[in-house]
């Protein structure tokens, strides 16, 4: 596994989408849905990682 093309090939799709989301004619549907399915996934990543640790040390320390 080439860890510069894995990087390379990902920055090339990021700017990809950027260039398609945000080319006239704006699909406001597409913005609004692609900043859902990120806002989404941060907040997955957040309560995975961090919230379920924090409930936990609060239950045991009840």
């Amino acid at each position: 596994m080439n860890w510069k093309d894995i990087y390379r090939t990902t920055k090339e799709d990021i700017k990809s989408f950027i260039n398609i989301l945000f080319k006239p004619p704006y699909s406001h549907k597409l913005i609004m849905l692609s900043s859902i399915i990120i806002f989404f996934g941060f907040w997955d990543t957040f309560v995975i990682t961090f919230l379920i640790k924090f409930l936990d040390k609060i239950i045991d320390n009840s």
